[in-house]
């Protein structure tokens, strides 16, 4: 068991397999900033069992330069510093990033809209439940344009009472195979 630090590539779906994927380079500015938050939050509450109501012209509303770009969903992003490595590496996806936590979804927004050289135009964050939100944001992306979800490091929550707030259930497990593309990626980190 080995705790090296993975290495972040980015590869094309149409690139041959014996072809290696490229690293993703680092940031053009720093992501540095700090933001207060509570580590966990109950998914189970009220107030994130709701869906996410997204306005009604969603993804076509401006949020990206080019909707009709394939789509990559990460869930559980965090202050997305993976999304906007990824958003600057492969400008020919869109990435939607779902975290629970509210204050991180608007670092993360303000750290896109601050990218050099310019503001990064297919990314995207959201606050959400993703078991709550997740089929509504699937459902608005054209056919098959979903081409890869990815989930780090979800918490295992291993007492059995627990079990019900895992991320990775049936139901989104369902979801996502419902709306993925052919050749579609489904990445999952664990360090458990």
């Amino acid at each position: 068991f080995s705790r090296a630090p993975l290495r972040l590539c980015a590869s094309s779906p149409d690139a041959p397999a014996s072809a290696p994927a490229a690293p993703v380079s680092a940031p053009a500015a720093p992501i540095t900033g700090q933001v207060r938050v509570r580590q966990h939050v109950n998914p189970l509450s009220a107030k994130y069992m709701k869906p996410l109501e997204l306005p009604a012209a969603w993804p076509d509303d401006g949020t990206f330069a080019d909707p009709s770009l394939p789509y990559h969903v990460d869930i559980g992003s965090a202050k997305g510093r993976f999304l906007l490595a990824m958003a600057r590496a492969d400008p020919s996806t869109n990435f939607v990033g779902l975290e629970i936590r509210e204050p991180l979804v608007t670092q993360a927004r303000r750290w896109a809209a601050a990218a050099e050289p310019t503001p990064l135009r297919n990314v995207t964050f959201l606050s959400c439940n993703a078991n709550a939100s997740l089929p509504e944001v699937l459902s608005r992306m054209r056919p098959r344009e979903l081409r890869a979800v990815s989930v780090q490091f979800p918490d295992p929550h291993w007492k059995p009472r627990h079990h019900k707030r895992r991320v990775v259930r049936a139901p989104l497990v369902d979801t996502v195979a419902a709306a993925m593309g052919p050749g579609g990626l489904v990445y999952v980190a664990s360090d458990v």
